[in-house]
Formats: C-alpha cells, structure tokens, sequence
C-alpha cells in the first residue's frame, strides 16, 4: 500500500490535554458530588422558602392629567390685571387664577405627612400596613411599641407611584396592596380624597381673601380703591364658585384602577 494513503493524521498534545483537564474536572465533581448536591439541595429549599414568605403584591395603575392644564380660570386675565394691587394688600391671586393645583404641589401633598397621616387614620389602614404587629383576634397591637407616625408614612408611601410624562403631561399613579380590589379601590379614593383635599384648602384660602379684603374696604373712603377692592373681591367669589364646582380638582382622571 502506498504510504501517501496512509491516514496522515497524529494526535496534538492539545487534545491529550483537553482530555486530561476533562477527566480531572470529573474527578473533582465525583470527590465533592455529595458536597456540590447538597448545596443544591439547600439552595433549592431556601428559594421554596422565599417564595412561600414573600406576601405577594398587586399593582392598581390609573393614568392623570393635571387638571389645571384642561381647567384655566376665564378670570386669570382680570386676575393678571388686579395682580399687581393685589399684591400691595398681601393678596395672591394666582392659586384662584390658575384655578388648581400644578403638578408639583399635588406630588408634595400626596407625599405630606399631614395628607397621609389623615388618610391613613380615617381609613383604619395601620393594622394592614403592619399587619405581623396586629393581634386580629384581640383588635389591639401585640407590643406597647406600636409602630409610629413616621413609620406608618414611610410604609404608605412606599406603596405608592406617580410619575409623569413630561413631553406629554400625562400622569401615571400606581397602589401596590396585597389584595388586589383592595389596590383598585385605594388608588381610585385617593386621587379622589387627594382632589377634595386640595379643593377645600384652595377654597379656605379665598375665602380668607374676601374676608381681608371686605376689612380693607372698610377702612378706606377713597373712591378708586373702593373700585379696585370691589372688583378684587368679584374675582375672588368667582374663583371660589368655580372651585366648589370641580370635583377633579388637582387630577383629572382618564384611566381609573381597576
């Protein structure tokens, strides 16, 4: 046979060393397989474990629009235009021009410790948010140290999300609660309670305007100021009317939870 047909192949020194680190790896999976198994298994019941511990949670979403972009008062105008002398009596005609709340002051009433505070008593919400500390059976709280003010507002808050589009002004709010009608229901009531929040402070606060101002007027007998305070006053009753009117004070809804 001619030695050119031989099979030219020789083996590499490569192979018999891939061949080697394989049987040692093998060598040391099979010294330590009782080892590497029982890791497995302890990592397997630990993530079991997690998973059965970890209460689950849902997420109520709803989408906003602040609605003092849809709602600007027919009297910012008259409002500009009295802005002025209204300022030289201590008065600031903007809140009732703008006829709601921006964004920003929402966002930071929503967060307040006074608004949450007083959402969360009225709404029986702490033996929830600290639901291992509650004795259901007995209504009352396992340890005299019953969870704070503060911590209570920092176990709200970290339940809920809102944020907002900037190129398009739209609003997303979110409730996460581990039940979730329960979600739906707190992310409807508070944008709701959030509104009526807003709406009474605005509206508490014109009504202190009328009130200074109607003192004002009677402390001055010049004709053009009498004129001046009149209409600053007209202004104001008809700020505080379209107030009373708007339910969706700070937030319009366009989406609810559901």
């Amino acid at each position: 046979m001619n030695e050119n047909n031989k099979s030219s192949y020789q083996p590499r020194q490569n192979d018999f060393m891939s061949i080697g680190n394989f049987f040692e790896i093998y060598k040391i999976i099979n010294n330590y397989k009782a080892l590497l198994f029982s890791f497995l298994i302890i990592g397997s019941i630990s993530s079991i474990f997690i998973a059965l511990s970890t209460a689950e949670v849902f997420r109520a979403e709803m989408t906003l629009k602040s609605a003092q972009e849809k709602n600007k008062s027919m009297f910012s105008e008259a409002a500009d235009q009295l802005g002025g002398i209204a300022g030289g009596l201590g008065i600031d005609l903007s809140a009732s021009a703008t006829q709601g709340s921006d964004y920003s002051t929402a966002a930071a009433t929503l967060y307040s410790r006074s608004f949450i505070k007083s959402y969360i008593l009225e709404n029986n919400l702490m033996p929830i948010l600290f639901e291992d500390d509650w004795d259901k059976e007995r209504k009352s709280w396992k340890s005299s140290n019953k969870p704070s003010e503060i911590d209570a507002h920092k176990a709200f808050t970290e339940q809920i999300i809102l944020e907002r589009d900037e190129k398009t002004g739209i609003i997303y709010f979110a409730v996460e609660w581990p039940d979730p009608q329960q979600a739906a229901v707190l992310a409807n009531d508070l944008v709701y309670t959030l509104n009526k929040y807003l709406q009474g402070q605005s509206i508490n606060d014109i009504a202190d305007n009328i009130k200074y101002l109607e003192q004002e007027l009677g402390q001055t007998s010049i004709v053009n100021a009498q004129s001046v305070v009149y209409q600053i006053i007209e202004d104001q009753t008809k700020a505080m009317m379209m107030a009373n009117v708007r339910e969706e004070y700070a937030f319009e809804v366009i989406d609810p939870a559901i």
